[in-house]
């Protein structure tokens, strides 16, 4: 029997860099709602070649939806950009317009439904529009338009669209360079709208029949909810032909309120207006929202963060006690102007770069997909049999009656123990693996970090049909049925993984 267990698990401390504007640097390792012990990182380029990505969704685990500003829905399926988009729309993409805001219904795994925002000529114009698509898998279809003629203009586009936690959809419009019409409220510009998924207007709407949320907004394209089902939203300031320069918001939506554009903007404040939680001048353009749950790093529980177009990284906000505390930016995330955040299934943060915009530094492989994971490191496993204590050159081969005993490095944590044979474990251990690591049938897993195989060798001979599995991103757990100390096997087993 061969044994061979590499598995990186690994680790780097967060910290913040320096802050776009009048806000303290604070320590990444600053704790949200979360453990105080930080949980280090690693920032992983996941695929690139894309265009102006500005809207990610998952539809699984292994299935991510990325809308191009240019009108195309790309798939990444098992860490891959596939080249055939899952359909693309007609759509006028000449400055901040196009293509946007894609969403999945609260019902996918049931319907297969999404949805998608964008900006079509009309009249000499543009307008927006929101569309209901059927996912095929392969392709898909328009299904319905759930609203359309609503404001929208080469810049101030907004489209950012998310289920919020009853259910309804939330659509984001921008003031369409018309200031004055976000404080009026028969105009939809410059508004959070609030809809059922089919069009239809909830009733509890604070302005019902009108669709409208909020207003007093300029440009918002973040919007996100806490475990508690608080809406917080970014939003774009002045940009000098409308205002001073500067003023992005951190606000805290509630429905009917008015958010003061173009009255008040900046530190200034009005009776019946509400205030930001958060001003960032100079200006970082907002492009995205998050708030995080905390599921794989835990101190960043309760967190926002968002993509800084001009201010080129990804922004951390703390949320803690119903107030807002700026963090500054995420250390390691240098890839130029950065657009929309989103949560993996398992935890994971994923944002996008928008360098090929027209306003960023377009770097090799632009535009590209990111995720931000736990660094794994070398977990030192102890290995005995019959007894004995044994390395992993010694371990390699050994008899499948020996008695098998594993134990981690780290103190009381037991891998494997029990009065059985390799063997037997192996007879009776069933074992499948998933994006990153290997879980037995008693539920252990084994997680790696570099790309290899997991076979079982029979006398020498590779049995594919038994096991031969990718391990994605590392290491190797290899075991490998043959003769004792048999250099033959073990030269072939090395130049097969290349990486002992």
């Amino acid at each position: 029997l061969i044994l061979v267990a590499g598995i990186l698990f690994g680790l780097k401390y967060f910290s913040v860099g320096q802050n776009v504007g009048d806000f303290p640097v604070v320590d990444f390792s600053k704790s949200g709602e979360g453990t105080s012990e930080p949980i280090d990182y690693e920032v992983v380029e996941v695929v690139r070649g894309l265009f102006v990505p500005w809207s990610i969704v998952f539809t699984s685990d292994n299935r991510i939806l990325v809308s191009e500003r240019s009108g195309a829905i790309r798939v990444v399926e098992n860490g891959k950009l596939l080249d055939k988009p899952l359909i693309s729309f007609s759509v006028s993409s000449e400055a901040e317009d196009g293509l946007m805001g894609i969403e999945l219904d609260p019902d996918y795994e049931e319907n297969k439904l999404l949805y998608a925002c964008y900006s079509y000529e009309k009249g000499g114009g543009l307008a927006n529009r929101v569309v209901q698509i059927v996912d095929d898998g392969a392709s898909a279809s328009v299904q319905k338009v759930v609203i359309e003629d609503f404001p929208a203009a080469q810049v101030h586009a907004g489209c950012r669209i998310k289920f919020g936690p009853e259910g309804k959809l939330y659509i984001t419009v921008g003031d369409a360079r018309e200031k004055t019409l976000a404080q009026d409220l028969d105009s939809l510009a410059g508004k959070i709208l609030r809809l059922n998924s089919d069009g239809s207007i909830p009733t509890d709407n604070p302005f019902y029949p009108s669709p409208i949320y909020s207003y007093g907004h300029r440009n918002p394209q973040g919007i996100d909810w806490d475990k508690n089902g608080v809406l917080y939203q970014t939003e774009h300031g002045p940009s000098t032909f409308d205002g001073p320069p500067g003023g992005d918001e951190v606000n805290k939506i509630e429905a009917g309120k008015n958010y003061g554009w173009p009255v008040v903007s900046h530190d200034k404040s009005k009776e019946g207006m509400a205030d930001p939680l958060l001003v960032y001048t100079p200006a970082v353009a907002p492009a995205s929202a998050l708030v995080y749950s905390g599921k794989f790093i835990p101190q960043f529980a309760g967190d926002l963060f968002f993509g800084g177009l001009r201010g080129e990284g990804l922004y951390r906000v703390s949320l803690k006690g119903g107030s807002a505390e700026n963090l500054g930016k995420v250390n390691g995330v240098d890839f130029g102007r950065i657009r929309d955040v989103v949560e993996a299934p398992n935890g994971e943060i994923y944002f996008t770069t928008s360098n090929r915009d027209g306003r960023g530094t377009v770097q090799d492989g632009d535009d590209k997909l990111y995720k931000i994971v736990q660094k794994r490191k070398k977990a030192g496993f102890v290995i005995y049999t019959n007894g004995t204590r044994r390395d992993f050159s010694d371990q390699r081969y050994h008899n499948l009656s020996e008695k098998v005993y594993i134990e981690s490095t780290n103190p009381n944590q037991i891998i494997f123990t029990g009065d059985t044979t390799w063997g037997e474990f192996f007879e009776t251990l069933p074992m499948k693996l998933t994006k990153e690591c290997l879980t037995t049938g008693t539920g252990q897993e084994f997680c790696t970090g570099a790309s290899g195989k997991l076979a079982f060798y029979l006398d020498g001979v590779l049995k594919e049909n038994v096991l031969d599995m990718e391990i994605k991103d590392g290491g190797v757990l290899l075991v490998s049925f043959g003769p004792e100390n048999n250099p033959a096997i073990e030269k072939q087993v090395e130049d097969s993984l290349g990486i002992f």
